[in-house]
């Protein structure tokens, strides 16, 4: 999805930048909100390609792993 550059263009006239300077910002402010709202609705592809299934615990493989307490005196 691309922005309509005229609709939003005028919000940027206080500025001194070109026409192109002025598309190139708001297509590179538009990219960074779609990334946003696109990993907020798990859209975004590093989402989509990590797999999110549940975990089947019925497969345990009996490896458990101790922690001892390091702040704890011997």
């Amino acid at each position: 999805m691309q922005p309509d550059l005229e609709k939003y263009r005028p919000y940027l006239k206080r500025f001194d930048l070109t026409d192109e300077e002025k598309d190139e910002f708001l297509l590179s402010l538009w990219t960074m909100l779609e990334g946003v709202a696109d990993r907020a609705f798990g859209t975004h592809p590093f989402q989509q390609a990590v797999d999110n299934s549940p975990i089947d615990d019925s497969r345990d493989s009996g490896l458990r792993v101790e922690f001892r307490d390091t702040n704890s005196k011997r």
